[in-house]
């Protein structure tokens, strides 16, 4: 009797733990990687419901690169490549790195900042994002807002940092492509 009580609570812990590890959030570069494959596909809808909420989130979007670019015909729109190299999370603050290859020559590195909301991992508009959006009820109080401030900034300077490393170690597209035959 004692071994199938035994058997039964490990049993429940395992279907526990299974029932959790499903209910999993996504990560940074998903939430990024979601956002490109939706604009890419030209989803504006799925696209937006990325992005973190703000004052004319639609109307600042609909101005943004972004924006303009889902508005061209299917068409037209030219797609680049991309690869995440690099994420780092503060608390509820992260950024990802993004390489773009912009031409057989050109490539860029986008910095992605994202916030963790109640429905979890949203782009932010910028680094600045909670400095210049919203008020102290809006992030949950003043200790909140001053949080995420504070996370944002130091993403800032991480992203600084690892930016130089990456464009140190990719000098060439050349380079970049050799990595990524790897």
């Amino acid at each position: 009797m004692k071994s199938i009580a035994h058997f039964v609570v490990i049993g429940g812990a395992f279907l526990h733990l299974l029932l959790v590890g499903c209910a999993f959030e996504a990560s940074p570069p998903d939430v990024v990687n979601a956002f490109y494959d939706a604009v890419a596909a030209g989803d504006k809808e799925t696209a937006l419901s990325l992005i973190a909420d703000y004052p004319e989130k639609q109307k600042r979007f609909a101005s943004s690169s972004t924006g303009r670019y889902l508005e061209k015909p299917k068409a037209s729109r030219k797609t680049y490549p991309r690869d995440v190299l690099d994420f780092h999370v503060i608390g509820d603050t992260a950024v990802v790195l993004v390489h773009e290859q912009l031409s057989e020559r050109d490539y860029d590195i986008d910095p992605i900042y994202l916030v963790r909301t109640s429905s979890g991992w949203k782009i932010a508009p910028g680094v600045f994002y909670p400095l210049l959006y919203g008020d102290a009820t809006t992030w949950g109080g003043d200790a909140k807002l001053a949080e995420l401030k504070t996370s944002m900034l130091a993403l800032q300077a991480w992203k600084v940092t690892r930016e130089a490393e990456l464009h140190a170690y990719f000098k060439s597209v050349d380079d970049m492509k050799n990595a990524f035959e790897l």
